[in-house]
């Protein structure tokens, strides 16, 4: 008879050895992808959070050369205004006058810049629009993100600042 085993069973399905063959050609797929997967993961994230900078940074930048903005005495003695830009919405945010001053601003933007670090999206970008001290005196007016970057990687302020310089 045809189709019919020696057990009186229809041939039907696959081998075990055959199924196991099927399996290790998906691992071996699995295991070069993965990798290239993750690090276009990794680009993308760092991609986004660089054009939510750029987006902040405009905004603040518009903020500035509007008529309502009024630079402030900060806690480090500089006339600025900090902001907050809620990516989510597309909203920034005047918080200078929020309690803790100075400390409090670094805490928030230190929160993003680990964040960034982890390769996450951040969900805010802190600002810093005010006069600059970089070279040890004081300069003319700045913008600085929490986090910024340098290159793909998360830059670094001394003294633990996370708000890095405008390019």
């Amino acid at each position: 008879m045809k189709g019919i085993n020696k057990r009186g069973d229809s041939k039907k399905g696959f081998t075990v050895a055959e199924l196991l063959i099927v399996l290790a050609i998906i691992g071996v797929l699995v295991a070069v992808g993965l990798p290239i997967y993750s690090n276009n993961l990794k680009k993308a994230k760092i991609a986004v959070n660089k054009a939510n900078i750029r987006a902040a940074k405009a905004k603040a930048a518009e903020r500035i050369n509007s008529l309502d903005f009024d630079s402030v005495v900060v806690g480090n003695g500089l006339k600025a205004r900090y902001f907050a830009y809620d990516v989510k919405n597309g909203i920034l945010e005047d918080i200078t006058g929020n309690p803790g001053g100075f400390n409090y601003y670094h805490n928030l933007g230190n929160a993003q810049k680990n964040k960034a670090n982890k390769y996450e999206i951040c969900d805010f970008i802190y600002i810093y629009a005010g006069e600059s001290d970089k070279s040890g005196k004081k300069t003319g007016l700045s913008i600085e993100t929490a986090p910024f970057y340098v290159g793909d990687e998360v830059g670094e302020n001394k003294n633990n600042n996370p708000f890095g310089w405008s390019q």
